[in-house]
């Protein structure tokens, strides 16, 4: 008996160093090159300025596709992870055009896809400030280990050198697809 629980507590010790629990988050794990581009393209709905002097109505329309198909190129996905309810995770590198000094953000949010591979219910975790590629990777995956813990980046909310957007001012209108100023805010800005 002695050597049966020995051999079975070797057996336990031996698959819980074998078993990583932490998921990989290697976008090539999870979607082809091919996937990419048409997620790139998907996300830049969201992601990219609109087009200026456009019917708001009219963002989406077809003949705004090859618009965000370029703004889609621009993006480099580095992190990606589907979890156990299908939800998919994604942090990506967004390059700044207004900027002179080659500026990045890192941006990270999750999705879910329908039958037709097209996204739905989007939203963000965080858009980081405008900083340098190298420094916008470091916080990618900083933050990145925190969405795998927590799939919530609150408690880093805050954190400035982090994160930019949302913050006590601001907050994504998941259905209306744009960024919203809190109504105390604007309140105070005009008085």
């Amino acid at each position: 008996m002695r050597n049966f629980v020995l051999f079975s507590s070797i057996i336990l010790f031996i698959f819980a160093c074998a078993y990583d629990q932490t998921p990989s988050t290697n976008v090539d794990d999870y979607i082809t090159t091919v996937q990419q581009d048409t997620l790139q393209f998907q996300l830049a709905l969201y992601i990219a300025k609109k087009p200026k002097r456009k019917d708001p109505k009219k963002f989406y329309d077809e003949n705004f596709h090859s618009y965000y198909q370029q703004r889609g190129k621009d993006y480099e996905f580095l992190h990606y992870w589907i979890d156990n309810e299908h939800v998919h995770h994604f942090s990506l590198l967004k390059k700044e055009y207004k900027s002179l000094h080659n500026k990045h953000r890192a941006i990270a949010g999750r999705f879910t896809l329908n039958d037709q591979n097209s996204i739905e219910n989007f939203d963000y975790y965080y858009w980081s400030p405008a900083i340098q590629p190298e420094d916008a990777r470091k916080v990618a995956n900083d933050v990145f280990d925190e969405i795998l813990k927590e799939k919530s980046v609150k408690k880093l909310y805050g954190r400035k050198d982090l994160i930019d957007f949302p913050n006590k001012d601001t907050f994504y209108d998941a259905p209306q697809r744009k960024w919203v100023y809190q109504p105390d805010t604007l309140k105070q800005l005009f008085q």
